[in-house]
């Protein structure tokens, strides 16, 4: 028997239990918990503004810090790779299961490439979830691209091409090394953005590089601190 499957015979179930908003020191704390068994996880990312004290669409953003939480949890997910994903916290139609369950699959070829696991899609994972509630119309008040800069040429050609269109961009970078830190300050220094603003989250201390100044977000896990960073340089 593989170790891919023995684990899964072990760990019949993933767990998605919980996300929660908390306040502390000016900024936001947005947690996840998660479970394999006894084993538990509770990643987060921390926001540098108190929400309290911002308008926003409150159900919206409820359901923005769900999907955040299902993209997390494959990180997770890959420790032991159970047969069953099990959401507890909120609701999936059979659309948007087979959504996640595609992105999962396709998302994780590397990983399951170099450990020599060669799962069929039917059977790697089922997500179980209640189905969702209905979200009211709303009407967009938002505009402009969000756009993940990953220091390679994909990142840059769509800059370049959203620019020559003009319309306005914000950027981001998860896990920055230093490709993407450069790129964004190459794309700085062009005009791409105008006026960076610069606030680490973890208030441990300040950094610029060039023109594009990441906001760094912390959190601890298992005694380590993991870091994870969004550049959003408006124009």
């Amino acid at each position: 028997m593989s170790l891919y499957d023995e684990l899964r015979r072990k760990h019949g179930s993933f767990i998605y239990h919980s996300y929660e908003f908390t306040e502390q020191d000016g900024s936001t704390l947005l947690r996840f918990h998660f479970s394999i068994d006894e084993y538990h996880f509770y990643p987060g990312w921390t926001f540098p503004e108190e929400f309290s004290g911002l308008t926003f669409d409150r159900e919206l953003a409820d359901r923005i810090a769900f999907s955040l939480g299902m993209a997390e949890l494959v990180s997770y997910w890959k420790c032991a790779c159970p047969p069953v994903v099990e959401i507890r916290c909120g609701g999936l139609s059979e659309e948007q299961k087979l959504w996640w369950k595609k992105l999962y699959f396709n998302g994780l070829g590397e990983f399951f490439y170099r450990n020599g696991i060669t799962p069929g899609f039917d059977s790697f994972m089922t997500i179980n979830a209640p189905e969702p509630s209905e979200l009211p119309t709303r009407t967009n008040g938002l505009s402009g691209f969000m756009v993940p800069i990953g220091g390679g040429k994909d990142s840059v050609v769509t800059l370049e091409l959203l620019r020559k269109a003009g319309v306005d961009i914000s950027a981001y970078i998860i896990n920055p090394r230093g490709a993407h830190v450069v790129c964004a300050a190459l794309l700085a220094r062009r005009g791409l953005f105008g006026h960076t603003e610069f606030r680490k989250a973890s208030r441990k201390g300040r950094f610029s590089c060039g023109e594009a100044v990441p906001h760094a977000f912390y959190w601890p896990l298992e005694g380590n601190w993991w870091e994870r960073t969004l550049v959003h340089v408006n124009r």
